[in-house]
């Protein structure tokens, strides 16, 4: 481990303290309001969930540590085109949200399978939600991976002790708080990545020289274009 840069004290502290705020969430949830005894409640929070939440929580599964961990190398590979990414996200959000979610909406779904019953048959219903568990299985299993392997570089800590760490208090909070807990606690940790990303920012252009230097080194380097 020689030369290798480890966490101090108040980096595991923070750490700590981001896992167990996570489930004193789930606990909070699960003995408050209709303490999760209708599946109206621990699926959809009774449909009386603030938006700040909701938009939040939507952008934390939308960007999970793959991409902010993964985005980086990304715009240092493909240069300022990344941005298009962005442009396309906008737009199919809005279209989503114009479109489709006031159908689904008026129809007081539970989950969007129930779509596929009323639309198509019991069959589809069953396929696609197969389909999305096998695709939502294999995809949680790099959204784990990732920023373990990160943790386990910077702590030194057994990369399976962070997987099961992190999994383990996700897990927890989710099954005992239900979409509420859920909903919070990736409120909380939007905070921390929207927070942490700034101070990066910040921190690395005022060390490079400001923002005209980043500007400049960006040019000569022909990192700030958007077509090929």
């Amino acid at each position: 481990m020689t030369g290798t840069r480890l966490f101090s004290v108040w980096d595991y502290l923070v750490f700590a303290v981001m896992l167990l705020a996570s489930a004193v969430i789930g606990i909070y949830a699960a003995l408050t309001g209709g303490r999760q005894r209708t599946a109206n409640e621990f699926h959809l929070g009774d449909r009386r969930v603030n938006i700040l939440p909701v938009a939040l929580s939507m952008m934390v599964t939308l960007k999970s540590a793959v991409s902010v961990i993964g985005s980086p190398g990304e715009v240092y590979v493909y240069n300022a085109m990344y941005a298009w990414f962005a442009v396309t996200t906008c737009i199919s959000s809005f279209l989503a949200i114009r479109w489709i979610l006031p159908i689904y909406m008026r129809l007081n779904l539970t989950s969007i399978y129930e779509y596929f019953e009323m639309r198509f048959n019991r069959a589809m219903r069953l396929s696609g939600s197969l389909v999305y568990s096998l695709q939502t299985l294999l995809y949680m299993g790099i959204v784990l991976y990732t920023p373990a392997t990160a943790l386990n570089a910077v702590t030194g800590i057994d990369l399976w002790t962070v997987v099961m760490s992190t999994g383990a208090v996700c897990i927890f909070y989710s099954t005992v708080g239900g979409i509420k807990a859920v909903l919070w606690a990736d409120t909380l940790q939007a905070l921390v990545i929207v927070s942490g990303l700034m101070a990066v920012i910040v921190k690395g252009t005022i060390d490079v020289g400001g923002v005209d230097e980043v500007i400049r080194r960006g040019v000569e380097g022909n990192r700030i274009y958007f077509t090929e």
